[in-house]
């Protein structure tokens, strides 16, 4: 069977050798992000045959699926290795978080037949960095609208987050978070955050804060991706000051937008009110997703 094993952030440069030469425009395949959902989603990962391969369990499913393997050498080896672990393990072997240039790539090296399938929770959203930093497109006057309204009413500061910051950002967070189940994703999504934060100084993360009389009211971070693609993995804020989510969304563009030209505010999971809120900015293109499958009578099973 395969030695899989969790994510630490000791594990940051032997993740990081396999993604930052990837260059994927995608969130899933990033050290930090996996960092940060780790507890969400039980993420482990093996290292295969020269391929990196990332193992991740949705809240609430019972099996694990995997993301594209990453890496140089023969992959069709690597996903019969695969499918030998999840057949010896009672487990079906999918390929999620994957765009179809992915799937192709799968098809053409597996020896069983493979489909495709969508999944619209999954596209990930990317704007042109300029727009959210500047909101001086027709279509977002109602957003600079809010965030001049929000100027006006507050005498707002805003910082490079630093870890000077971390220990008023997790006092915020007790705040966010209060009253949310221990039991739900929001405690696995603030303990990730908390494990960001105190690690701010090994990652490659850039961050900003927006405080009003010296108390943090929103804060979000992210790190580059590609050449040109800056991905957003975490943006909050209190709703009792309203337009302090444009203010931040718009004053971290501000601090990347010379140097990255798009920003990747990841996925929407389904929930209506976030897909409203990520539509509402006016994304120049969605990046689709989905899973791939095996489609033989035996499922994982190899004919032969």
């Amino acid at each position: 069977m395969i030695g899989w094993k969790d994510i630490e952030i000791e594990d940051k440069d032997i993740i990081d050798k396999y993604y930052k030469d990837y260059k994927s425009e995608l969130s899933d395949y990033n050290f930090t992000q996996l960092l940060l959902w780790q507890d969400a989603y039980k993420i482990n990962y093996a290292e295969i045959e020269g391929y990196l391969v990332v193992q991740l369990q949705a809240p609430n499913e019972t099996v694990p699926y995997v993301h594209m393997p990453v890496g140089y050498g023969d992959l069709s080896r690597v996903i019969d290795l695969l499918l030998d672990d999840y057949n010896e393990r009672g487990e079906i072997l999918t390929f999620r978080s994957i765009t179809r240039q992915q799937y192709l790539q799968l098809k053409n090296h597996s020896n069983i037949p493979l489909k495709f399938k969508l999944l619209r929770d999954q596209y990930e959203y990317v704007y042109p960095s300029h727009d959210l930093s500047k909101l001086d497109t027709k279509k977002l006057k109602r957003k600079k609208d809010m965030y001049y309204s929000f100027l006006d009413k507050h005498n707002i500061s805003v910082s490079i987050l630093d870890n000077n910051d971390v220990s008023q950002l997790i006092v915020m967070m007790e705040r966010w978070y209060k009253g949310m189940s221990k039991e739900s994703v929001f405690s696995a999504e603030r303990a990730g955050i908390e494990r960001v934060l105190n690690n701010w100084d090994r990652l490659d993360t850039q961050g900003c804060i927006v405080t009003i009389d010296n108390r943090p009211v929103a804060f979000s971070f992210g790190e580059a991706i590609t050449e040109n693609m800056f991905l957003v993995l975490i943006e909050k804020a209190f709703r009792d000051y309203k337009g302090a989510y444009v203010a931040v969304i718009k004053e971290f563009a501000t601090m990347y937008e010379d140097k990255y030209k798009f920003s990747n505010r990841e996925e929407d999971l389904g929930i209506p009110g976030l897909r409203k809120a990520k539509l509402l900015f006016r994304p120049c293109r969605l990046i689709e997703k989905g899973v791939a499958y095996f489609t033989n009578d035996d499922n994982n099973t190899r004919e032969g």
